[in-house]
């Protein structure tokens, strides 16, 4: 079945006033105190010993990589502090919160089966002659006589062993000479390729298919990688595969046509400066969290950047897709951000169609969410149940945990310890209940304290290997 989706996306003045201006006067004291990196509830970390796990450690010595592994250290204690509680943070309001662009796709998905349920059927009638007539689709067997090394200047030799072997084979002996005589992968299968995409398979060998009725053998077929003999596989040996992808193709051509009128219909604009203000918020997620700039404007209303957060909180491994958003041309961020307008547009047909998540659907998104909190306890060695074993009271069990997640931040920046990822959804959920803060002055100080324990150890220490957000992978020097 297919799916619209995209892949790759209130203010209460009068109650609101004083609660803002208190929380601007917390952040100006917590600014103030530049000697302290991080809070997490009743912990500290402070710019000597942050600037001392980082001088220790091989984790590059950037600004963005500071803050990710700042940020860890708050939602680490966090967790901590919710295990040594047994808080495994199962609200529905906070998880439906903190899933809700998972939620949202879920909505468009079930909307997608509406969508599907209004299209013309489709004709099944007669799919052996769309099998034999396909331009899109096809489905062979191949014995292939390689190249040595992919040295085609021994192409004679190749050849004449290929030729030897094409006077022996026909379409009912095809897959035992395949076991026998290809010397590629598909040997075992008796040469049995599958069915495939225009497109998928090089030039000439989709040529050598195309010249072929189903069941026909081919001569031979010279390619990059040798001769092959081909034979086009029959419909009989495909059907299941070749229905399904056929009809798949057609809903997914009618659902596009649906988008496309859809958006046509709802008059997207997207801003000019569209790029550049979601570059910005890349750079700097949760300083746009509230910010109603307009990078988009629809008959569905306007798409701002801290609704693009919103879409992306859900993204799996968001640290490099925001790396990827700073790097992207305009012309790119503009068509991402028509993506996102258009899943404003059709999550309003969605209301609009009164699609909702039933029980079990929810269920199954706050399950994920719990097992997120479940995996990442587990990974920190702070289960409730080994914190509650020995230690009686929440206060002792909170420092047990806040001990054990010390020593395993000391552990993953030495590189003794399997990285433990906190999920952007999860870390913000944490935020939402507790209270976690980083301080980006404090980071610049402890930086450059780093930088001089750092310049004092062996320079002939490897670089770090281990998957820190936001860190540029090294480039691989083998086969692209």
């Amino acid at each position: 079945m297919s799916r619209i989706r995209f892949r790759l996306a209130p203010a209460i003045v009068a109650a609101s006033t004083l609660a803002i201006a208190a929380c601007d006067g917390l952040k100006s004291a917590f600014t103030a105190h530049v000697d302290v990196v991080a809070r997490a509830e009743g912990e500290e970390l402070s710019v000597t010993r942050f600037a001392e796990m980082l001088g220790k450690s091989r984790v590059p010595l950037q600004k963005n990589i500071a803050e990710n592994v700042a940020n860890l250290w708050v939602s680490y204690h966090l967790l901590g502090k919710a295990a040594a509680n047994s808080d495994s943070m199962s609200a529905p309001a906070l998880i439906d919160k903190a899933m809700w662009a998972a939620l949202m796709q879920q909505r468009l998905q079930k909307f997608s089966l509406r969508v599907d349920s209004t299209m013309p059927a489709i004709d099944t009638s007669n799919m052996a002659d769309k099998y034999a007539n396909s331009s899109e689709f096809f489905a062979a067997r191949h014995i292939l006589f390689m190249f040595p090394n992919q040295d085609s200047t021994k192409a004679d030799s190749v050849r004449r062993k290929a030729e030897s072997v094409r006077v022996q084979v026909n379409a009912k002996n095809f897959a035992d000479m395949a076991k026998k005589h290809s010397q590629d992968g598909s040997a075992g299968n008796g040469g049995d390729l599958g069915l495939f995409p225009t497109g998928q398979m090089v030039a000439s060998f989709e040529q050598g298919v195309r010249a072929l009725k189903p069941g026909e053998v081919s001569g031979l077929v010279r390619s990059q990688f040798g001769y092959h003999i081909i034979k086009r596989s029959e419909y009989a040996d495909v059907k299941d595969m070749f229905n399904q992808s056929y009809i798949g193709k057609l809903k997914q051509a009618a659902n596009s046509l649906y988008v496309a009128r859809a958006q046509e219909a709802a008059a997207i604009n997207i801003k000019p400066n569209a790029g550049k203000n979601l570059k910005e918020l890349a750079a700097d997620f949760d300083g746009h969290r509230n910010d109603r700039t307009v990078i988009a404007t629809s008959k569905a209303g306007t798409l701002t950047l801290s609704r693009v957060a919103q879409w992306l909180n859900g993204v799996p491994q968001l640290d490099q897709i925001r790396v990827q958003m700073q790097q992207a041309p305009d012309s790119i961020l503009a068509t991402f951000a028509k993506q996102l307008a258009t899943q404003e547009i059709l999550l309003e047909k969605a209301d609009s169609a009164k699609v909702q998540l039933d029980s079990a659907q929810l269920g199954e998104v706050r399950q994920a969410f719990k097992s997120l909190v479940m995996n990442t306890w587990a990974g920190l060695g702070v289960m409730p149940n080994a914190l509650g074993d020995s230690l009686k009271t929440a206060a002792a069990r909170e420092a047990e945990a806040a001990k054990r997640v010390n020593d395993y931040v000391q552990k993953l920046l030495r590189q003794e310890a399997a990285f433990v990822d906190v999920p952007h959804v999860l870390a913000e959920a944490l935020r939402e209940k507790y209270d976690g803060k980083v301080n980006s002055a404090a980071i610049d100080r402890a930086l450059t304290e780093a930088q001089k324990i750092r310049s004092q150890a062996d320079s002939t220490m490897p670089p770090s290997a281990v998957p820190m957000p936001g860190a540029t992978a090294p480039k691989d020097s083998g086969k692209q």
